[in-house]
C-alpha cells in the first residue's frame, strides 16, 4: 500500500489573518525604524550615513506596509 504526502502550502492561511509575508513585512519595518533613530541619535557623520542608508529600505517597506494596511481595510468593509 502506498501513501502519498498531501501538499499544505502557505496558501492555507490566505484570507485568514496574516499571512507570513505580511508578519515579515511589519517585523522588518519595525526593526528598521528603530534601527535608524538609534543611527540618528548618536553624533558623527558614519551614524548619519546608516541613517541615510536605512532611509532607502524604509522607503519601499513603508510603501508595501501601506498596501496591506489598505487591502485589510478593504477586505475588512
Amino acid at each position: 500500500m502506498t501513501t502519498t504526502p498531501e501538499a499544505t502550502g502557505s496558501l492555507s492561511g490566505v484570507g485568514t489573518g496574516a499571512t507570513g509575508t505580511d508578519l515579515t513585512v511589519v517585523v522588518l519595518l519595525v526593526v528598521l525604524l528603530i534601527a535608524k533613530e538609534i543611527a540618528t541619535s548618536v553624533p558623527g557623520p558614519r551614524a548619519r550615513l546608516v541613517g541615510r542608508i536605512l532611509d532607502v529600505g524604509l522607503a519601499p517597506l513603508a510603501l508595501v506596509f501601506a498596501g496591506i494596511v489598505a487591502l485589510r481595510l478593504l477586505r475588512a468593509f
